[in-house]
């Protein structure tokens, strides 16, 4: 018998691949695999990804009226919607009755449980916390055009960072609809990098997904800024070459809920974070730069002098990613998370 990840495939965000596409890769074949409808009868248990649209509860519903475990994966808080926007009204009721229906509720983080078990109490017991992985290498586009293109682009980008420049980085989704989040929070660290360039040459390069923003809110920073559109082929390649990670953070119920996947991400390349501080984060706290904007860039500025301290840091990083974060050891949580079934 098998179990069927039941996604929407038509969506290409990092959650796709980090909580199912690459998890599916470590787990036996023969056991897992994306829900193939011609495959029905085989399924004891079908995971939703993520997914919870009118079509998705009557799938759900049907599927558990057949005998098979519903499991029910959720890795953000739509019930926070300060906007009143109708569109997450109806992300919550649909995910009310998602988390109801299901047989087992798995969350990406202990206040994102915090946060829906408020909102369905009765779900208390048949939770469970499974945290997002890192990716080593991300999927990336082989059309050839595309290729040559991302080559180019970080031959470009290679040639003209300057390496006596403390060079910073901040990636992800630009914005989102129901919360305060994204770009627009490297506005939160304005006033320290603006000042902190007058003293030490800063380089702040912006991967994501909205050039627009960038150039209306970004751009004009009183420190030398670079825009790059997201690309998965050479986004390892950027980070890399990057002295700090920023991740500034406005603290909402929606950004408090995130797991640590941007801050490990960073951390297991060899890359300096200076963040604000959420939950998940807490245990970095001597890994990395929390709530003090100021220090980090000094401290990073002079890694760039004698990284020996850098590297302690990092390694203790390593450790710490390495024993809870691994891709076997999450990908194990999925598995016995079925097998507890």
């Amino acid at each position: 018998m098998k179990i069927g990840y039941y996604l929407n495939l038509a969506a290409k965000n990092s959650s796709l691949r980090i909580r199912y596409m690459n998890i599916l890769k470590q787990l036996p074949s023969d056991k897992f695999e994306i829900y193939d409808s011609n495959n029905n009868a085989q399924y004891t248990i079908v995971l939703f990804g993520k997914t919870f649209s009118d079509i998705d509860i009557k799938k759900a519903k049907q599927l558990k009226a057949e005998g098979k475990s519903i499991y029910f994966d959720l890795c953000d808080n739509y019930f926070y919607n300060p906007h009143n926007l109708q569109e997450y009204k109806k992300y919550a009721n649909n995910i009310k009755t998602m988390l109801l229906l299901a047989d087992k509720v798995i969350l990406s983080s202990e206040k994102l449980k915090f946060y829906v078990v408020s909102q369905t109490p009765e779900i208390m017991n048949k939770t469970i916390i499974i945290e997002d992985t890192y990716e080593t290498e991300l999927i990336k586009n082989r059309n050839l055009i595309h290729e040559f293109r991302s080559k180019m682009e970080l031959l470009r980008y290679r040639y003209f960072l300057q390496k006596n420049h403390l060079n910073i980085f901040w990636f992800g989704n630009a914005s989102s609809k129901n919360a305060t989040a994204g770009m627009l929070d490297l506005l939160r660290a304005q006033a320290v990098l603006e000042k902190f360039s007058n003293q030490y040459k800063v380089h702040l390069t912006v991967m994501s997904n909205n050039a627009a923003l960038y150039n209306q809110h970004i751009k004009g920073l009183d420190l030398a800024t670079t825009y790059l559109a997201w690309n998965s082929n050479i986004f390892i390649d950027i980070l890399t070459m990057q002295d700090a990670v920023l991740i500034p953070i406005t603290p909402n119920p929606f950004t408090e809920c995130k797991t640590n996947n941007r801050l490990i991400q960073t951390l297991i390349h060899g890359v300096d974070v200076i963040a604000d501080i959420i939950p998940s984060y807490q245990e970095f706290s001597e890994c990395c730069f929390l709530n003090d904007w100021l220090a980090g860039l000094t401290e990073v500025a002079k890694a760039k002098r004698n990284n020996k301290t850098k590297q302690e840091r990092l390694m203790a990083a390593r450790e710490i990613i390495e024993k809870k974060y691994h891709i076997n050891t999450i990908a194990k949580k999925w598995q016995d998370a079925f097998e507890d079934n």
